[in-house]
């Protein structure tokens, strides 16, 4: 369901206000690497907060720019599934329009950033007491937050000394074994709750989805951390 939200919004975003009057037959390599310019050089959006300035591809640092490449290939990937689609139901006559959209290339680095224990405690004392446990599920199993928004109770300890994590996008599921303090702790979120619960929520009372961000963001300020810091670090 995520990956569907975020798909329909990079297309409302990106996709229909550049390309959405052109068509398909039409499309040219020419256009393909105007739209691919467009995109690297559009700042990213964040929620309903205004859109900041159109930034030169020359002017970005390496960061900013790996960020900016991995969406455009979101993009070309969604792209490329709807032509390819409108080719295969005689929509267009050629496969010609399909077969020109090409990822970019681009450095996935992984991060090097790592907390200590120290600074793994005070990260949670900073956060707010509902994320506070969801940063202490990830710590204990590594999960990621996704995974860990979608654990339900009947996933925790029935069949073995962990939790079990339901496949998840391109993911297969897996079983996370834990320490004994990271059981104890899993566990204690399940007093009460029914098998198909969801153990993580927030205080609200709704399921955890990408509002963690801006909390956890605001956490890691207050801890002195490095702003890059994500989640899943």
């Amino acid at each position: 369901e995520r990956y569907f939200d975020t798909s329909l919004s990079l297309i409302n975003h990106h996709i229909i206000p550049r390309l959405g009057d052109e068509l398909v037959c039409e499309f040219t390599s020419r256009d393909f690497t105007a739209f691919c310019v467009d995109v690297l050089e559009s700042p990213p959006v964040r929620g309903r907060q205004p859109l900041k300035e159109r930034v030169s591809i020359a002017s970005l640092d390496h960061e900013r720019l790996r960020k900016r490449k991995k969406t455009l290939n979101t993009l070309v990937s969604i792209l490329r599934t709807a032509f390819r689609m409108a080719w295969e139901n005689g929509e267009i006559e050629s496969d010609r329009t399909w077969r020109l959209l090409r990822r970019i290339p681009h450095a996935d680095v992984p991060r090097h950033y790592f907390l200590t224990r120290k600074q793994a405690k005070l990260l949670v004392r900073k956060s707010r007491p509902d994320l506070a446990k969801l940063v202490l599920a990830a710590l204990y199993s590594g999960c990621r937050v996704s995974e860990l928004a979608t654990l339900k109770v009947r996933d925790v300890g029935c069949h073995f000394y962990g939790i079990y994590v339901s496949p998840l996008k391109s993911y297969r599921g897996r079983y996370v074994f834990l320490p004994d303090e990271g059981m104890s702790f899993f566990l204690d979120q399940c007093e009460g709750k029914q098998e198909e619960d969801y153990v993580f929520r927030m205080q609200s009372g709704k399921n955890w989805t990408g509002c963690h961000k801006h909390l956890f963001k605001q956490a890691v300020r207050d801890c002195g951390l490095p702003e890059r810091f994500v989640f899943h670090g």
